[in-house]
């Protein structure tokens, strides 16, 4: 179940010399959305202006389930490793960065994993993961993840989520990118676009279509 990020449960820490403490251990529920990163190209064509849209990547983003995405710091994150990958960075001025969550089928299709189940480690497709930072504070608290199984978690320390993270995701990016305690645990959106300015006053839409949680 989806639960309190302070909930608790007894566990056992071994030391060099084989003894055994026993100790309370933390569990982090932890949710996983896979995006998409589009970028909006503007293209002459015979009936005028028009946008091109052109899926650049796709990304993971991991929080708490309480929390929400903060879409503002997402998006600054985003675009920063965007350019980064960018050679040509003023190619990146005349175009506009989007991002929004992946069709189903596509999050299954690059996880591996149903919907609903997804981890955010362990992907068929490795591509980068966003983690929101309050995860990793207490690196012994257990992460509750999807399991691949609906019903069913898989319980693991924050540590080795991050360390197996390091193998198995094309980048690892430990950021503050949500939302803090919010009662709510679905993730909401306004119908209209919400826009971020950019250091460049790049501007940003996020598209509230095919928002589904995974």
């Amino acid at each position: 179940g989806l639960g309190s990020h302070a909930e608790s449960i007894i566990g056992t820490r071994i030391d060099a010399n084989g003894n055994a403490t026993t100790i309370p251990n933390t569990i982090e529920h932890i949710k996983t959305l896979i995006w998409e990163a589009v970028l909006l190209v503007p293209c002459q064509s015979g009936s005028g202006k028009t946008i091109e849209e052109i899926i650049d990547h796709y990304f993971v983003t991991a929080l708490r389930v309480e929390d929400r995405v903060d879409l503002t710091k997402l998006y600054e994150l985003v675009r920063q490793h965007t350019l980064e990958a960018t050679p040509d960075e003023l190619s990146m001025q005349s175009k506009r960065l989007m991002l929004r969550l992946a069709e189903r089928e596509m999050a299954e299709s690059l996880a591996g994993f149903k919907s609903g189940t997804i981890p955010p480690i362990c992907h068929t497709t490795s591509i980068p993961l966003y983690i929101d930072d309050v995860i990793t504070t207490d690196e012994m608290a257990l992460g509750s993840l999807g399991s691949g199984t609906e019903g069913y978690d898989v319980y693991i320390s924050v540590k080795d989520m991050l360390e197996i993270a390091k193998s198995t995701s094309l980048a690892v990016h430990v950021h503050s990118l949500s939302q803090r305690k919010r009662s709510s645990t679905n993730l909401t959106f306004s119908e209209n676009s919400i826009r971020a300015k950019s250091n460049k006053d790049t501007k940003m839409q996020i598209s509230s279509n095919a928002m589904k949680s995974s």
